[in-house]
């Protein structure tokens, strides 16, 4: 009987144990990582509030400049910066005042012009725009004040 029992019991706690073991592991890993999701879960939450509020403040942000640049508009000034357009060019080149039509897109009226990268001819804006200060044109970070034949932009 002793060579039954006693090998049997051993079996039975060599593997028991091992399985017991596992089973608590099993279990805490369970616990550990259900309490890991309920914190990503709640993160995430609080960063998409977070979100959500930093476009709410961007939209509003946006509005209250355009409610602004309107508001310019029709006490007679232009938007943001006092001008209606801005237009920056990165061109190494002489702008010059000439009648209207010469380069695609420009309009019938005497035109401010330059030289593009591919030495053709290019519209900037109309002399009008530009005397009266509701274009300003940039050329390599620099406002351009001076343009032969036109007067300088109102400010």
């Amino acid at each position: 009987m002793s060579y039954i029992i006693i090998p049997v019991f051993l079996m039975i706690v060599e593997n028991i144990i091992p399985l017991v073991l596992i089973l608590i592991v099993t279990v805490i890993m369970v616990i550990l990582t259900r309490y890991g999701c309920k914190l990503m879960d709640n993160y995430s939450k609080v960063s998409n509030e977070r979100s959500k509020e930093r476009l709410k403040e961007r939209r509003e942000r946006r509005e209250y400049a355009k409610e602004r640049e309107e508001n310019a508009d029709k006490a007679g000034k232009t938007g943001s910066n006092q001008y209606q357009k801005k237009v920056n060019l990165e061109l190494n080149t002489n702008f010059w005042r000439s009648k209207g039509g010469q380069a695609t897109n420009a309009p019938a009226a005497d035109c401010v012009y330059c030289y593009d990268n591919q030495h053709t001819i290019m519209f900037v804006c109309t002399v009008q725009q530009f005397e009266q200060g509701k274009v300003a044109v940039y050329n390599k970070k620099k406002r351009i004040t001076t343009v032969a034949g036109c007067k300088p932009p109102q400010r």
